[in-house]
């Protein structure tokens, strides 16, 4: 085989003309190497922020750390109490410090916001809403990955004159387009505010209690969370325009711990627990006409969803006559549903605000009295699992137990799926239902308009319905 000659070997000009590119060409490396990027999350310059401010640390704001940062920059944030409401201007990472978590909070939500960013980072962070802040985090269009982060104590105010409503509460909102990574999530104590409250008797409006939502998300969203607890969210109480009861139409706020519209969404290790529904506004049951506020531990419309090693439990809600459904998952056109490993605990007593059989002669009952024969026991209705228009669906080794309706037509269901392609449904257990009263209001397993459907190796026991009240 012949060698390449050395440049020694070639005629004088040209082993000049050769050194020359020789050292243009190591020079223009060496050159590249010195202001190619740091590899890894630490890239970007390292910016400390402290209570104390310098020469302690380069900045004792957050806000002032950030408007000074360049993308790709990571503020380190000691321990303290920070009072800000920070607005994110391009791509960050904010870590707290792993021996003193810092805190941060604002005057008025949300503490943190963002707008079309690549990439936000958030770690190692306490957001405390003061019983005050009504919201944590608002994104839009963003790719966010949060770890070690704790979002709490978040309240709505009541409604008042002029601002009816009470306050929703959330503490993560994203819209848009983006992506979510969260790990070891920790969202609680989350309370709407109640509507209204005032008797004039002449109905004027619906006064609605604030919903609470742990994690809300409209829009396209790649969504990975793991390892993360959403607990005591609380919906408002409905308010009231007039102190006549037939009037009353106020609604109680919705407690939902993970609601997501268009997003593909993949849950691990999750607990979701202590949701509670608003009450109607009226606390006289027998009524008929008001609503009282639903549960939903996760919601998922669109998109995918799959869940697993995950549990959802102790839930409660009011009956009344025309309240949403709780459901502890509720999933709408949806292309795959899959479960694996979870386990659904809703536990919901019916907190009946008229819970006395009714014992009245039926001839001495007036339609327009409270104790009409037209007013039937407020109905409480609850699934553990309720899928509707979905292309597959895929559920193994549930465990669903403790589900309690009640009342007229109350129903208590552990599995509904209805207009699937294909669903699949293994080795999972079903006990202790209790549905009110009136035909099928207990119901294992529903299905309806399924193309291909497997069961095998389910379990299903102890199944009860109430018993109507008597009229003489």
């Amino acid at each position: 085989m012949r060698l390449p000659r050395l440049v020694a070997e070639y005629p004088s000009p040209l082993r000049s003309l050769m050194l020359l590119f020789t050292t243009a060409l190591t020079f223009l490396v060496a050159l590249l190497i010195a202001n190619a990027p740091a590899s890894g999350a630490d890239a970007g310059s390292a910016i400390t922020v402290c209570t104390t401010g310098p020469p302690a640390c380069d900045f004792a704001s957050i806000q002032a750390a950030i408007d000074a940062s360049a993308p790709g920059d990571v503020l380190h944030v000691e321990g303290g109490v920070y009072s800000e409401s920070l607005t994110l201007r391009g791509d960050l990472t904010i870590r707290g410090a792993n021996s003193a978590t810092p805190t941060l909070t604002a005057l008025t939500g949300p503490v943190i916001s963002a707008n079309s960013i690549q990439s936000v980072s958030l770690s190692q962070l306490e957001i405390d809403g003061r019983g005050v802040l009504t919201v944590g985090i608002s994104m839009t269009d963003v790719n966010l990955a949060l770890d070690s982060v704790t979002i709490h104590n978040l309240g709505g105010a009541d409604g008042e004159a002029g601002a009816v409503d009470g306050d929703d509460v959330t503490a993560i909102s994203l819209a848009g387009a983006g992506s979510l990574r969260a790990s070891q999530l920790r969202i609680a104590q989350l309370i709407a505010g109640s509507g209204y409250t005032t008797y004039t008797w002449a109905f004027e409006e619906d006064y609605r209690g604030g919903d609470a939502s742990g994690i809300a998300v409209t829009g396209t969203y790649m969504i990975q969370i793991d390892n993360t607890l959403i607990s005591g969210l609380v919906g408002g109480d409905a308010g009231s325009s007039t102190e006549d009861p037939y009037g009353c139409h106020g609604r109680g706020g919705q407690a939902v711990g993970i609601a997501t519209d268009g997003s593909d969404v993949r849950l691990d290790q999750i607990t979701i627990r202590n949701l509670r529904g608003g009450k109607p506004c009226s606390g006289l049951a027998q009524y008929c006409d008001y609503r009282a506020g639903a549960y939903l531990g996760i919601s998922a419309r669109g998109g995918t969803l799959t869940v697993t090693d995950s549990r959802l439990s102790d839930f409660s809600a009011r009956a009344a006559h025309r309240s949403t459904v709780n459901a502890g998952i509720f999933v709408q056109d949806s292309s795959d549903v899959v479960l694996d490993g979870v386990r659904l605990e809703p536990g919901t007593t019916s907190l009946l605000a008229n819970a006395s059989p009714v014992t009245t002669p039926r001839a001495a009952l007036r339609p327009d009295s409270p104790d009409s024969p037209y007013c039937v026991e407020p109905p409480l209705s609850v699934y553990a699992m309720r899928v509707q228009d979905a292309d597959q669906v895929s559920l193994n080794d549930l465990s669903i137990r403790n589900v309690w309706g009640g009342g007229e037509g109350g129903k208590a269901v552990a599995i509904s799926i209805s207009a699937a392609d294909s669903v699949s449904l293994t080795a999972s257990l079903i006990d202790h239902l209790h549905g009110g009263y009136q035909n099928l209001t207990t119901r294992g397993i529903s299905l309806s308009e399924i193309g291909q459907l497997l069961i095998n190796g389910n379990e299903i026991r102890d199944l009860t319905a109430s018993a109507a009240p008597r009229l003489q």
